[in-house]
């Protein structure tokens, strides 16, 4: 089950007249006053080569102020097997012994700044893989780097290899292995 409850701290509750709308949808969700829903649902996902489908089915069987019935979604992703000219492994995403994060970036984007140092393993001439990660396990390989310069807490990496087109920022994680 899942859901969102209420906090009971609507300032326009006693004023519905007064709430500016945010949507002219035929749907309690988005003008409500103090919506909450409990919410049973299941789904399941199937990888194969690649590819991945799947789906879920979730119910609303209490709430207030929020739409009632059934919700069904179908996803169907693809992950190529191959990033550049570097094989994609699962072991790849494991067993690193150093994890930083990307704090600062040059202009050009072909040095960057990591918050762990000589303290923490960092020596001259480590290589790290830098990701771009999310909370919903987006664990995507952009770049390569090798530590230029290394301090006590910091240490600065310059870009050696491309896997990606996107652009490093801050936020980004950047892992090695001793």
């Amino acid at each position: 089950t899942n859901g969102s409850i209420s906090m009971s701290s609507d300032k326009f509750e006693g004023s519905t007249s007064s709430r500016p709308i945010q949507s002219r949808a035929p749907t309690f969700s988005f003008n409500s006053v103090n919506p909450s829903v409990h919410r049973i649902g299941g789904g399941l996902v199937y990888m194969a080569g690649g590819f991945q489908i799947g789906g879920r089915l979730d119910y609303v069987y209490s709430g207030s102020n929020t739409d009632a019935g059934m919700r069904m979604g179908l996803n169907l992703s693809y992950f190529p097997q191959k990033v550049g000219n570097k094989n994609i492994r699962k072991d790849d995403f494991q067993n690193y012994d150093i994890e930083g994060e990307v704090v600062k970036v040059s202009s050009q984007g072909n040095f960057i700044r990591i918050d762990k140092g000589l303290t923490d393993g960092v020596v001259k001439g480590l290589r790290f893989d830098i990701y771009r990660t999310d909370l919903r396990s987006l664990n995507e390989l952009v770049a390569e780097a090798v530590v230029y310069k290394v301090s006590a807490g910091a240490a600065i990496l310059k870009v050696t290899n491309r896997f990606l087109r996107k652009r490093i920022g801050n936020g980004f994680v950047a892992r090695a292995r001793l």
